[in-house]
């Protein structure tokens, strides 16, 4: 009889989050079993489940809400004979391996913890291994028996190495019982495959233990294992090609194999045909018994009031304060602002707003300058009564909807920015509140992407450098949301000259290159994000920790996290707030004046002669010399100008030519054609062109009639999608929205609505665009103001970054040049009158 896939689990598999050894990206692994033909794949990356929830969305079919293949979360354990000696760096352990698979959700919470564990205690503090490992015992004294399934492993088990690895094996029978399986693998090319086989039969006979036939998946086909070599050759550091020390696999059989094949490979090992059959149907037992859907886990936040206090009551309570106390009692604030409560009290979102308003509240009380805003936030009134923002949205007109949709079941995004030079003690402050274990960093997992994984190939290769290095350049970088294509390795051989000469000098380097490229490398520290959660992350089973360059980190990253029942606080360093900062010190020292940029008046005219003038050197966005040239240009008089120009002066307005565009015509040069009255009141102020997200979405509504809770999903499809139904849904949805309240003809509509997708790939964040604009003003103010403190505080915590980013000495010469073309003068270090870093002198 011939057994067919569907009858055989992949139980033993390695993806890219085995990091550089898996050599199968999480997508193409799915794809390969749905393809052969399996029910089941598991997933059991190197002593981590990093990637787990992309694996599981991977398998999972969101249009249908049903999955394509049924996943298995597992992982291969490390584990350690001599756990208490694992401090004893001349003590050579051996690296032990098991499998393990959860069953249900109690068993991938104890996986997770273990994992925690794991990482926090298991790894050699004098450094021998990068390894998370756990003791030999640790799943039979955290009862993970019931809740996990156990599997032998490959040849570094435990049960075949330690010296009493069988009475280990004993005693995990009499725990797991069923749940215990051993594993045999048809890898004939092995010898020692042959003699682990051998213990498996022998072990599972004694005890009663079930035989199952895995193949330590690392690669998707056969022809597939040189791409494997390369990735391990990566791996190992200064490595090459023909080095002889070059570690790698003895077989090259470690792929996603048919069931035919596995049992055809176990008879070639001697292993009798019903015991191979029936090693290779029990698969499907496992696979049977891990039937739970990795459900989205609701997010827990920790309390931030007092207990008694009612949080709802507290921040509809606290909105009407901040209203009456600013003066905003007009109907049009009291509406917003209940609407916007509205929206979050349904959205179960009260609690976090409060959290971001402590944080943020505490450290403007802590003498730590914190940005107006960042991002869409800036759209929601309740954030500006808050104090998240210190940008009025309706002053501005900036949409609430950009921030919070209707229905909206994720936490929105709010992102805050705190001078750099103190962000550490906003971490110190959440675990000081929190609890030290509650609040942790978070992951990110850097991908080999066209340039590094031929600059990887070549180096491996011995390729020289400098024709690699030429190679590299030449390599396309598409934009996120550019659709066409997400790799660039093989666009950039069909375009390029130079890189046709190098694939035709070096097929293999290109060949392997971009079979790698997209894959994962690295996992690394978000620059940014921290997670805060009620739970102690130690034992919340939502995750486990990792132990990353000494910070202890989650292992998910941003993408993961909410899935997973965890929210991600974004903490940036900003180094133009520490310029703010400083220089408000210095003014307070100095003139006995307290500077509030909160209240500065945005509307000053010799602020905005020097920004037409092009003296903004050292100002923040519009320092650089393109911007610096663009507001010149412009003759900027005005906030919204100046707005607008730090949106326009981006890599997508300026290829779609929307930055000339605009020039022409805000200068009298071109003419503008507006579609109708709505087009007209809507675009007027910038042009008649399309700048912001938020526009669209006026457009959406006052165009077609298209609620506000659905205009910020056709935003997102317009900007991210080609040829989607959800795309042409919302095409017809406009133009008969358009019909209807007779804005448009049909025809005329569906044409404006495609237009909208050319707009859509670069329009920017007005909210953002107010919210940064208001920092190039205080920096333009201040340098004409105070300039003595603000190049003092500029040359101490200020940097020059984006297109005409500079070192430490390029940034002294470019904020001297300036300070002298001011008048300013600037003077040798001198004993007497210096002090630490650079002063104002008398």
């Amino acid at each position: 009889m011939t057994l067919k896939n569907k009858d055989f689990c992949n139980l033993h598999v390695h993806d890219e989050f085995s990091l550089l050894d898996g050599a199968v990206k999480t997508k193409e692994l799915v794809k390969g079993a749905i393809e052969k033909g399996h029910r089941y794949i598991a997933s059991t990356n190197h002593g981590s489940m990093d990637g787990i929830v992309k694996f599981n969305n991977a398998c999972y079919d969101k249009e249908k809400k049903e999955y394509k293949i049924k996943p298995i979360f597992g992982v291969e354990l490390y584990m350690l004979e001599h756990w208490d000696k694992k401090d004893d760096f001349n003590l050579k352990q051996k690296n032990l391996h098991l499998i393990a698979h959860a069953k249900n959700e109690r068993g991938l919470k104890k996986l997770l913890v273990g994992l925690g564990y794991a990482n926090i205690n298991g790894i050699s503090k004098k450094g021998w291994s990068s390894r998370a490992f756990l003791p030999m015992e640790y799943p039979l004294e955290h009862d993970w028996a019931g809740d996990v399934i156990i599997q032998t492993g490959c040849a570094s088990s435990p049960f075949w190495n330690a010296e009493n690895g069988i009475d280990l094996l004993g005693k995990y029978y009499e725990a797991f019982k069923q749940d215990l399986y051993a594993e045999i693998m048809p890898l004939h090319d092995l010898d020692h495959q042959t003699n682990i086989n051998a213990q498996a039969l022998v072990a599972a006979e004694e005890l009663g233990i079930k035989l199952i036939a895995t193949n330590d998946i690392h690669f998707l086909c056969e022809k597939d294992h040189k791409v494997h070599d390369v990735i391990l050759g990566i791996g190992q550091r200064g490595m090459t090609w023909n080095n002889p020390k070059r570690w790698k696999f003895d077989t090259h059989l470690n792929y996603m194999r048919d069931a035919q094949e596995m049992y055809e490979s176990l008879k070639l090992m001697g292993i009798d045909r019903e015991v191979a059959r029936e090693s290779i149907l029990n698969t499907m037992e496992i696979g049977e018994k891990c039937q739970f859907k990795l459900n989205k886990i609701p997010v827990e936040l920790p309390r931030v009031l007092e207990k008694g206090i009612d949080e709802t009551v507290y921040l509809i309570e606290k909105c009407q304060q901040e209203l009456e106390k600013r003066g905003l009692t007009s109907r049009k604030y009291r509406e917003r602002a209940a609407y916007e409560l509205e929206a979050m009290v349904n959205g179960g979102f009260v609690r976090y707003m409060l959290l971001v308003a402590d944080v943020i509240n505490w450290a403007k009380s802590n003498d730590i300058l914190v940005g107006h805003g960042r991002g869409s936030v800036g759209g929601s009134l309740v954030s500006y009564l808050l104090h998240i923002t210190e940008v009025d949205p309706i002053e501005h007109n900036l949409i609430f909807e950009r921030f919070i949709s209707e229905g909206r079941v994720d936490l929105p995004d709010i992102d805050i920015d705190f001078e750099d030079r103190k962000r550490h003690l906003i971490e110190k402050y959440l675990k000081e509140k929190y609890g030290e274990w509650n609040v942790a960093h978070v992951s990110t997992f850097g991908m080999m992407r066209g340039k590094q994984a031929v600059r990887d190939v070549s180096r491996l290769f011995e390729v020289p450098r400098q024709e690699a290095d030429a190679m590299s350049k030449c390599i396309l970088i598409r934009p996120e949301m550019d659709a066409r294509a997400s790799f660039s390795i093989m666009d950039t051989v069909e375009i390029f000259e130079e890189a046709k000469r190098f694939y035709k000098k070096y097929p293999h380097v290109i060949k392997y290159a971009s079979k790698i490229e997209g894959q994962i490398k690295t996992c690394g520290i978000h620059a940014a994000g921290f997670v805060v959660s009620k739970n102690d992350l130690r034992y919340s089973g939502n995750c486990h920790l990792v132990n990353r360059r000494g910070t202890l980190t989650v292992n998910w990253d941003k993408e993961d996290l909410e899935q997973m029942g965890l929210m991600k606080l974004d903490v940036l360093g900003l180094s133009t707030l520490s310029v703010l900062s400083e220089a408000k010190r210095l003014i307070r020292e100095k003139h006995g004046r307290d500077i509030d940029y909160y209240k500065i008046d945005l509307h000053k005219e010799e602020v905005y002669k020097e920004i037409a003038a092009g003296n903004t050197v050292c100002g923040f966005q519009i320092g650089s010399k393109g911007l610096q040239k663009y507001c010149k240009d412009l003759n900027v008089s005005d906030f919204e100008t100046l707005a607008d120009a730090s949106a326009l002066w981006r890599p997508g307005c300026l290829k779609a030519g929307i930055t000339q565009e605009y020039q022409e015509i805000k200068l009298g040069r071109k003419k503008v054609k507006y579609y109708n009255d709505i087009h007209r009141g809507i675009t007027e102020s910038t042009c008649g062109q399309i700048i912001y997200q938020e526009q669209i979405m006026f457009l959406l509504f006052n165009m077609a009639g298209i609620p506000w809770k659905t205009t910020d999903q056709v935003r997102k499809v317009i900007s991210k999608s080609e040829g989607t139904d959800k795309w042409r849904e919302y095409k017809k949805m406009y133009a008969k929205g358009c019909v209807k309240k007779g804005t448009m003809k049909y025809d005329e509509a569906e044409e404006f609505f495609e237009n909208l997708k050319f707009f859509g790939v670069y329009a920017f964040n007005r909210s953002h665009a107010v919210e940064y604009a208001i920092l190039s003003y205080l920096t333009i103010w201040l340098k004409i103001k105070y300039p003595l403190e603000f190049f003092t505080a500029f040359l101490n915590y200020g940097s020059v970054d984006g297109d005409d980013a500079a070192s430490a000495e390029g940034k002294i010469d470019i904020a001297l040049k300036e300070a002298k073309r001011m008048g300013i003068k600037a003077v040798p270090p001198d004993i007497n009158r210096s002090g630490d870093g650079w002063t104002v002198s008398e």
